[in-house]
């Protein structure tokens, strides 16, 4: 009996944790490795993090947890929340500090928000049509109990080297 597309999405996610489970063999202990894998119907864009706690060779239980946090199931419906978030930033009329760069940084810990999401669309018209102090603006979404995080370049449209430097983590 073939799967809905419920059930076929959990059984893509089944096997590709599977792969990695198979792939950190080799990861040192609190070492972490990231992959990305893709659902199809819709087509959404995972990502593992997995960090192994014992040396290698050792039995491991397997344990799975959950930040709570991830992506909207329409991605394509804005939310509103990063918008609210710079309006009432640029609505502070903040006065830019005269010999520093001044960047805006909006996080969540529970809605992550891709580089084509309308959120972050609204977000630079906003920036492109408003007075404001700032620079650069960045949305980071922060990673439960780790020192990581997803960070996306929101404006200027072109970022500086420095921005690009940041988010490629140098």
């Amino acid at each position: 009996m073939p799967f809905g597309p419920g059930r076929e999405c959990v059984h893509l996610l089944a096997e590709h944790i599977r792969r990695v489970g198979i792939d950190i063999h080799t990861l040192e202990s609190r070492k972490i490795r990231s992959r990305k894998t893709k659902t199809v119907n819709p087509e959404r864009t995972v990502s593992l993090l997995v960090e192994r706690f014992v040396p290698a060779g050792e039995s491991v239980p397997f344990e799975f947890h959950w930040t709570g946090g991830g992506p909207a199931y329409r991605t394509d419906v804005p939310r509103g929340l990063l918008p609210a978030a710079v309006q009432s930033k640029i609505n502070k009329r903040y006065i830019k500090p005269a010999s520093a760069k001044f960047w805006l940084l909006a996080y969540s810990v529970d809605t992550l928000f891709g580089e084509g999401d309308p959120d972050i669309a609204e977000s630079q018209r906003l920036l492109e049509t408003s007075r404001h102090p700032f620079d650069e603006v960045w949305f980071l979404y922060a990673y439960a109990e780790r020192d990581l995080g997803a960070l996306v370049h929101v404006w200027p449209r072109n970022p500086s080297e420095e921005a690009i430097m940041l988010s490629m983590g140098s």
